[in-house]
């Protein structure tokens, strides 16, 4: 056996310990920059771009945070245990009206079809980049043959509820000429709906700054009493500020959703309400939470559109984000698909040339 040269095992034990050196600076700048980077969301204003006097205003639907022609990048991370993983990194391109889509003009083209859809994070397409959202994806496989006249508006935000789609409803939507209404209704409207309700003056305006903080504060408190009894929330207000049952909650948001209905049917225009699981919830969630919405939306006439069967709980962790828990690219797709197979089976009048 050769023996050992002293000086090529000293050089081996300083390139590992440089290496050694070199792995740990990287893994702290790394840590460093996920740190700040973590809620970042980095803005400049859309070039091109001016506000359209249809926009929605912060007094109307409190956190608005779509502000007209911004642009933003949104990160999100995962952490586990005491390491960061970036989970998605988008770019957030907002129109002249305020949502995130792409530039159409309001007046309606001749001959195009104009589907609205309103909703939360889901419909925002909360971690998917804009070509990956469900309503482009639709879009695309509407307008396949070429001639481009289906046109899909997201019209939702993080955390909206059936209170702020009501004030869409009542206020610019009959403005956008829309031939068909979509709203994507979940479990944590009902706690956002009452969270509005509480947030708002008497007049029924919100600040002009909206303190988000006090907004998840509440809102958590909500989704807490609902399932509690006594529908209190320990004290923190007094006996008139006494929170409400998840009867109640309900309640609140079917009233809301009669009203939006209401609305768009002296338009004429057809109305569907679509409801979707989160992956946390299990097999007889639907039926037994959703049930007794779903009696009251056929009582009222209301057709509906359930979600649930298309994402059995084995499917979630392939149509969901682990982290954000909403739909991610394959789950958009999902949607895409549910949606183009229904829609023209439903509304036969609107996509003639569908199969």
């Amino acid at each position: 056996m050769a023996p050992i040269n002293p000086k090529r095992l000293q050089r081996l034990a300083v390139v590992a310990y440089l290496a050694v050196i070199v792995g740990l600076i990287a893994y702290l700048a790394r840590r460093v920059w996920q740190r700040a980077e973590y809620s970042e969301v980095t803005r400049a204003l859309v070039s091109s771009c001016t506000r359209h006097p249809l926009a929605l205003d912060d007094a109307s639907v409190y956190h608005h945070i779509n502000t007209p022609c911004d642009r933003a990048v949104e990160r999100e991370f995962i952490k586990d245990a005491s390491v960061q993983t970036l989970e998605y990194q988008v770019d957030i391109a907002i129109n002249s009206l305020g949502f995130r889509n792409d530039e159409y003009p309001v007046e309606k083209p001749p001959g195009h079809t104009r589907i609205v859809l309103l909703g939360d994070s889901f419909v925002y397409g909360h971690g998917v980049r804009h070509h990956e959202t469900f309503y482009k994806r639709l879009e695309r496989k509407l307008n396949a043959d070429g001639d481009d006249r289906y046109e899909v508006w997201n019209i939702a935000a993080p955390s909206w509820g059936t209170l702020i789609h009501r004030r869409v409803v009542e206020g610019p939507l009959r403005g956008f000429s829309p031939d068909l209404v979509l709203l994507f209704l979940d479990n944590s409207d009902m706690y956002d709906d009452e969270a509005y309700r509480r947030l708002q003056g008497s007049d029924g305006s919100f600040p002009a700054t909206a303190d988000m903080r006090a907004y998840w504060a509440l809102r958590d408190r909500i989704d807490k009493a609902a399932w509690e009894d006594p529908k209190q929330d320990g004290g923190a207000q007094d006996a008139a500020a006494a929170l409400p049952s998840y009867q109640q909650l309900r309640a609140h948001s079917i009233e809301n959703i009669k009203a939006i209905a209401s609305n768009v049917r002296a338009w004429n225009v057809p109305f569907l309400v679509v409801t979707y699981p989160y992956p946390t919830f299990t097999k007889g969630f639907e039926r037994g939470v959703y049930g007794p919405t779903y009696e009251q939306l056929d009582r009222a006439g209301i057709s509906r559109l359930s979600l649930f069967e298309h994402f059995p709980p084995e499917t979630h962790s392939r149509y969901y984000f682990l982290g954000n828990r909403h739909w991610n690219a394959a789950g958009s797709q999902r949607v895409a698909d549910v949606l183009f197979e229904v829609l023209p089976q439903r509304f036969p009048k609107l996509f003639p040339r569908l199969p």
